[in-house]
């Protein structure tokens, strides 16, 4: 049990640490770590954190009620959102379905993100051990055109994630929000609506009256792709928590490494 603390705490020491005592942290008779261990203890807290993350992201309002990675409507629905109050747009029902089309999209990025735990896990239990050391010292090995000399960076595996899963992502992520945006379940005075009903219901009439009855004058037409937009934003969330993990990580590897233990060993540590 000891060792098994050892390992991750020294993982995330690593980063702050000489190489001179890295050395002699994995050449220590007795104690020493091979480069094999070292490289499991950054798997096994990699997946801790994504693992996390996931759950946190996936259950009823992980997005919605958080103000960070909350998904809002889409850039070129600005304009109706501020005519809101305007007699037609009123009159059409437009301003009722916006709040409800809010709400559908970040349901869809919760019921998605769970698809994401088994990507990240083969993308971690992937890592080679150079890799693995690359992102101990803050870099991303899976970067396009690294420089020689670069920045520490301290979401250097959330970025390796990123550079290895997101195509991945989206496709698992896809499906699942376009059946999750076209399940009619928002009742509104007794009919029922899917999100993409409700999207329709904004982006259609806009685009037909926007110079004739709403009065709008430079108006541009509400051309996203809810689905991709979706997608995409679920995704930026996600990332962004694995980032908050990470720099956690980072900043307290002695806590994280108790909380691992806690996590992956908890049954072992009760005894």
């Amino acid at each position: 049990m000891r060792k098994i603390l050892y390992i991750v705490f020294v993982v995330f020491a690593m980063s702050f640490t000489s190489c001179e005592l890295v050395d002699g942290l994995l050449n220590n008779e007795g104690d020493g770590l091979s480069t094999d261990e070292v490289v499991q203890g950054l798997k096994t807290a990699l997946e801790v954190g994504t693992d996390t993350s996931v759950t946190v992201t996936s259950k009823e309002d992980g997005y919605y009620k958080d103000e960070v990675i909350k998904v809002l409507l889409p850039d070129d629905v600005e304009e109706v959102y501020e005519l809101r109050n305007n007699a037609a747009i009123q009159a059409l029902g437009i301003s009722d379905k916006i709040n409800s089309v809010e709400k559908s999209l970040n349901r869809a990025a919760e019921d998605a993100s769970t698809t994401a735990k088994p990507i990240f896990k083969d993308a971690i239990f992937g890592l080679s051990i150079s890799d693995g050391f690359a992102i101990l010292n803050g870099s991303n090995p899976a970067k396009k055109n690294r420089s020689a000399i670069e920045a520490f960076d301290s979401t250097a595996a959330t970025n390796y994630l990123v550079s290895t899963t997101r195509n991945k992502l989206v496709e698992a992520f896809a499906p699942k929000i376009d059946g999750s945006l076209a399940k009619k379940i928002l009742d509104i005075f007794g009919t029922r609506y899917s999100a993409n009903d409700l999207w329709d219901g904004i982006k259609t009439p806009f685009n037909a009256y926007a110079t004739s009855i709403f009065n709008v004058t430079s108006s541009k037409p509400i051309t996203t792709n809810l689905s991709q937009y979706v997608t995409g934003k679920a995704l930026d969330g996600l990332f962004h928590k694995v980032g908050v993990m990470e720099r956690k990580i980072r900043k307290d590897p002695f806590k994280w490494a108790l909380d691992i233990l806690q996590k992956v060993f908890g049954s072992v540590m009760a005894k």
